[in-house]
């Protein structure tokens, strides 16, 4: 069944109350704002209006002051289910939103259309496709998974995406205190438990230090079932020329010889545990062949490094049941890319060379294939590298700056 007949008769279609009433209009859209499918009559949004609604989800509470806006017209807020449905009205009419895994099911009413009714339709529909597991890693229920770079950035989405999805989420950085925030606003989502743990862990350590780090990680719960390799850092921006020595350690120890040491320490717990497992190494668009970023070789060449490292040890760790991949994303909102993401160059560019012309966010540009990679359904996945980047380094045009 299409999208858009999920539309035409799931969302379109009698209300139910004996008269032949129907919504206004309906649509699926995706978290990244594209339209999956819509009614003929659905209103032409703005994609900031897509932004803030998803951040409502993300942050409940996020619309109520300003009001929810879908074409312009300002909806109120009113109670919905935090993190799952938001609930808006309008003089006779309103609206109702239902979010999926990466979906967001939209009805708009007006009278004499209920906002039962409504909700009861866009609802339904909702669940459905979760039930369905059209969706299928929306539920991670209790798969155990250790980030690394936690504290900010893609590690701290990925770290509130999954603790949605139901994972128990051992976070670990430097700065434990902001792990400690993060790891408190994950367990607001479970109502029974811990769902999640801060652990100190430094990847520029010694061998020794990371060792004690991890086994103390797998005693949180009793296991690891994911491993998410997230930590890293930039470095100076310096031609290969001006890069001196001590920079270039540091930023391979942080990127590549850290990686492989989280990497090496879980994974042996992972094999004599015999129960198998998901390594996901967060690289670079800068380490792929056909990504070209001058005054970043240190940076580059640690990436490349890594997506080296995940193809070797795919080789090796099949026959533990263990899968390693790479993530490779290119420029999304982080402490490393912050000031380049506000330049205003950098929108010329999207417009210019970029095919498919939009910022990206991490969720769900890189969270829904994060879930994907610990889900079972990639079960015969392994040793790739997939980047995420919009297609931007498809025209292979370097980029000059200060990153």
């Amino acid at each position: 069944m299409s999208w858009q007949t999920y539309v035409d008769e799931h969302l379109m279609c009698d209300v139910g109350d004996g008269q032949g009433h129907h919504l206004t209009s309906a649509a699926i859209i995706g978290h990244d704002g594209s339209v999956w499918a819509q009614s003929a009559n659905f209103p032409q949004f703005k994609p900031q209006e897509m932004t803030d609604i998803m951040k409502d989800f993300d942050e409940p509470g996020h619309l109520a002051p300003t009001g929810l806006f879908l074409a312009g017209l300002k909806y109120m807020v009113i109670q919905g289910e935090p993190g799952a449905v938001i609930r808006g009205k309008k003089g006779a009419g309103g609206i109702t939103i239902k979010k999926t895994g990466q979906s967001m099911v939209f009805g708009l009413y007006e009278e004499p259309v209920t906002p039962g009714q409504c909700n009861m339709v866009v609802e339904r529909l909702g669940d459905y496709l979760v039930l369905k597991k059209l969706e299928p890693w929306r539920d991670l229920k209790d798969k155990v998974v250790l980030v690394t770079g936690a504290s900010s950035g893609i590690g701290k989405e990925i770290c509130l995406d999954l603790g949605k999805a139901g994972c128990k989420i051992i976070a670990a950085a430097r700065r434990v205190d902001r792990l400690n925030s993060l790891c408190s606003d994950i367990n607001s989502f479970c109502s029974t438990g811990t769902q999640a743990a801060s652990l100190k862990l430094d990847v520029a350590s010694d061998a020794a230090t990371i060792r004690k780090a991890v086994k103390g990680a797998w005693g949180i719960f009793g296991k690891i079932d994911v491993l998410i390799n997230n930590a890293g850092i930039r470095g100076n921006v310096k031609s290969s020329l001006d890069l001196s020595e001590d920079e270039w350690d540091k930023v391979f120890r942080t990127n590549l010889t850290g990686p492989w040491l989280v990497s090496k320490y879980v994974c042996i717990l992972m094999r004599d545990a015999k129960q198998g497992g998901s390594v996901i190494n967060i690289s670079s668009m800068a380490g792929v062949h056909r990504g070209m970023l001058p005054g970043a070789v240190a940076y580059a060449c640690s990436k490349g490094g890594v997506d080296i490292m995940t193809r070797m040890m795919a080789i090796e760790l099949g026959v533990y049941k263990i899968r390693v991949n790479s993530i490779a994303p290119g420029l999304f909102k982080s402490e490393i890319t912050q000031g380049l993401m506000q330049k205003e160059w950098l929108k010329m560019v999207n417009e210019r060379t970029v095919p498919l012309k939009m910022q990206q966010s991490v969720d769900p540009g890189l969270t829904s294939l994060v879930r994907y990679l610990i889900h079972d359904s990639s079960q015969y996945v392994s040793g790739n590298t997939y980047i995420v980047d919009s297609g931007a380094s498809l025209p292979g045009l370097p980029i000059f700056s200060s990153l």
